[in-house]
């Protein structure tokens, strides 16, 4: 059985079934190659959600620190998307000792990243300088970059540039709200020259943190270390533990 004729040199030449299955088989590979590349990458970006932002997305914290005689309690929540300062943004509501923060975050090619923040008791968001990264890509171990710290054990809180880097990508972490594996693992260290004013004077203080981060949950775990030459400093030390998580059943993502 032939379909068509081809002239080549002047020349008719019939071209049979078998050619027309060949180039056939070879279209059909090319585009399951490519679905199965497709498919990988997805997989692969969605398995890397270390920071979910679905709306209505809740987290459950009890915040244990030295020193002090009762823990607290912090509940994070992502709100629905909205539009701020020209752009469409997803804002998380951070609650803690009765005072509520406000995050609005976008997202590039590096990670999600906070476009402008709300502290309590000030009556609009802030635009950000520049990008700040809770987590930033690539997820790779060894991968650093720049963040902020406030300290936590300083009478009064002060917040500072801090190197954060990616220690690890495989740990295992168990908490109240359960047992996540594949767990990111970052570290946070820096130092900051305090000064206290007066007959106190100043007072240097070191930080480490370590934050776990689950797939698909986001910070499961952290636990800070404040160390200082100075009394009216510290030392100081704490963690954080996701007592419970809720995820909202119809899922709006962050990932448009």
């Amino acid at each position: 059985m032939y379909h068509y004729r081809k002239r080549i040199n002047g020349c008719p030449k019939v071209v049979g079934e078998g050619s027309m299955n060949s180039k056939l088989i070879i279209i059909k590979s090319g585009l399951i190659i490519f679905i199965l590349i497709f498919l990988s990458s997805w997989n692969v970006f969605a398995e890397d959600k270390y920071f979910p932002l679905d709306e209505g997305f809740t987290w459950n914290y009890t915040i244990k620190t030295d020193g002090k005689a009762h823990d607290e309690t912090m509940v994070i929540k992502t709100l629905p998307k909205k539009y701020l300062l020209g752009s469409k943004l997803i804002p998380r509501q951070i609650e803690t000792g009765g005072k509520k923060t406000f995050e609005f975050f976008d997202k590039n090619d590096e990670g999600v990243y906070v476009y402008a923040a709300q502290e309590s008791g000030i009556a609009k968001p802030e635009l950000k300088e520049k990008p700040y990264f809770y987590i930033k890509k690539p997820y790779r171990v060894g991968n650093t970059w720049e963040g902020h710290y406030k300290t936590k054990h300083l009478m009064e809180p002060v917040k500072f540039p801090i190197k954060v880097t990616i220690q690890s990508v495989d740990e295992t972490v168990t908490v109240p709200a359960g047992k996540f594996s594949k767990c990111l693992k970052l570290t946070k260290t820096g130092e900051i020259n305090e000064n206290h004013g007066g007959y106190f004077g100043e007072s240097k203080v070191i930080v480490e943190e370590s934050l776990w981060y689950a797939p698909g949950v986001g910070l499961v775990k952290s636990e800070f270390n404040e160390m200082s030459n100075h009394r009216m400093s510290g030392p100081g030390h704490g963690t954080t533990l996701l007592e419970s998580y809720k995820v909202n059943s119809k899922k709006n993502s962050l990932f448009w």
